[in-house]
C-alpha cells in the first residue's frame, strides 16, 4: 500500500479530496474540504452496508484534544 502519513508525530498535513485510513483502519473518503467551519473537511465512513457522513479539523484530527480512532492518518491511493 502506497500511503503518506497524515496526522501522527510532528508531521502534519492539509487533507485534499481521496480516500484515507483512519487510525482504526476504516475507510473514509474526503469529499470536500475549507468549509467555513470549526471542522472544514467533509467526507463519509465506507462501511459494508452503508456510508456515514463525519468531518474533521483540517489535518485530519476528529478531536482536537487527544487521538482519536477517527483520525485520519494515512491517504490511500486512488486504486484502493
Amino acid at each position: 500500500m502506497d500511503a503518506r502519513p497524515v496526522v501522527g508525530g510532528d508531521e502534519r498535513m492539509t487533507i485534499t479530496p481521496g480516500n484515507y485510513k483512519t487510525r482504526s483502519g476504516k475507510k473514509v473518503t474526503v469529499v470536500a474540504t475549507g468549509l467555513r467551519s470549526v471542522y472544514p473537511v467533509l467526507g463519509y465512513f465506507n462501511h459494508e452496508d452503508a456510508d456515514a457522513v463525519s468531518h474533521w479539523y483540517s489535518d485530519g484530527k476528529f478531536n482536537n484534544e487527544r487521538e482519536h480512532a477517527c483520525d485520519l492518518v494515512e491517504r490511500l491511493k486512488e486504486t484502493e
